[in-house]
């Protein structure tokens, strides 16, 4: 109660809104429902019920996606069958001979995979326990130890959908949404001296701590970042270490280096 009538229209219009998961029932209707969508990415699990904990997870993901951005790209496909993904193929049915005679196994259990977008480095990257958001290990105990948490999840996928190096203009909303507070931002504009020979450098280094700091390309007509960063245009180029703070209005520590 004591919601105000704008904010009841938008609270029903969301949540009224078309399923945020698609459900089937093999990989192949998968593949072809990716397909239909145009999708150019999407997360797809594959659960022996619909109603297990960690289907639940993947469903609150799912219903927390935000729809109304731009990251409405983004597809959840929930298969039900009582088989694991292992290393099946995508586009396999059930039964469907594999090599030398053998047919896909029994379930391994509940299994998701993100598929990701040739802009982010395509290819597809399989959920599990190897993966810890930031400072998973300060979550109570019950939390921390729950492959499929939904917070654990969807800080997966938002890690995951984004590239190596990120272009902060193409994804600002989903750097918001990342867990991963601690940044390295080099600020160059494409086509200056140089700019290549530091991207390539830039690129090498965000390979080795990809999921652990974001590594951000911000070009000089982002002025309100450069703002936000005590930086102006005639700074360029530099690059920047930003620490994250322990709080949303502590912005933390800075270091610069200089790329003259």
């Amino acid at each position: 109660g004591g919601r105000r009538n704008d904010s009841m229209v938008e609270w029903v219009t969301y949540h009224a809104r078309k399923n945020a998961f698609h459900e089937v029932s093999s990989t192949r209707e998968a593949e072809d429902l990716i397909a239909s969508l145009n999708a150019t990415e999407a997360v797809v699990g594959r659960f022996v019920s619909r109603w297990s904990p960690e289907a639940t997870s993947f469903m609150i993901g799912a219903e927390e996606e935000d729809t109304r951005s731009q990251n409405k790209s983004m597809a959840y496909i929930l298969i039900l069958e009582d088989r694991g993904i292992g290393a099946l193929k995508l586009g396999s049915q059930a039964g469907e001979e594999l090599e030398s005679g053998q047919l896909q196994g029994p379930a391994i259990g509940p299994s998701v995979y993100l598929m990701r977008s040739e802009d982010a480095g395509g290819g597809y990257v399989h959920y599990g326990r190897q993966y810890k958001p930031p400072k998973w290990d300060r979550v109570p105990p019950d939390q921390r130890y729950s492959l499929f948490d939904p917070g654990r999840l969807k800080a997966w996928v938002a890690t995951f959908r984004m590239p190596k190096v990120v272009p902060l203009t193409r994804y600002w909303n989903k750097v918001l949404a990342s867990p991963v507070r601690n940044q390295t931002l080099l600020f160059s504009d494409e086509g200056s001296p140089g700019h290549q020979e530091r991207m390539a450098a830039f690129s090498m280094v965000a390979e080795r701590w990809f999921g652990k700091v974001l590594f951000l390309e911000i070009p000089s007509k982002l002025t309100n970042v450069l703002k936000y960063f005590g930086m102006t245009a005639d700074d360029y180029p530099a690059l920047v270490v930003a620490v994250a703070g322990n709080g949303e209005l502590d912005k933390g520590e800075m270091y610069r280096l200089d790329q003259t």
